[in-house]
């Protein structure tokens, strides 16, 4: 088990409900993603993100598809691209990464707490 943190050090980690606008293939990353273009709502706008869910989603599965994803880490650069938020997802036990999902509708934006 990881050290603990404390509830302040939990808020630090801005994590949002995003919708999927725009998922194209990346095949220059070095294992294989998708390029994604997520809308965050009107305070966040539309930040991108390479997510390594080629195993379990085809393009076409992606757009409109809510996501969580923490938006606040620092850019980075993957191959010739600039990500600029973390889509969350778990390993599966049938392979590959499942995205987190909401249960419920929610409006773009709302914060993860």
């Amino acid at each position: 088990m990881e050290k603990e943190c404390t509830y302040e050090d939990f808020l630090k980690v801005d994590m949002r409900v995003g919708e999927i606008e725009r998922a194209l293939p990346f095949p220059k990353a070095r294992k294989p993603a998708y390029q994604l273009w997520i809308n965050f709502g009107e305070e966040i706008g539309i930040k991108k993100s390479s997510a390594q869910v080629t195993e379990r989603y085809q393009v076409e599965d992606l757009i409109g598809r809510k996501v969580i994803a923490v938006v606040n880490f620092p850019e980075k650069q993957i191959a010739n691209f600039m990500s600029e938020a973390l889509v969350l997802g778990i390993d599966s036990v049938a392979g590959g990464v499942s995205l987190l999902q909401i249960e419920h509708d929610t409006p773009l934006g709302t914060r993860v707490y």
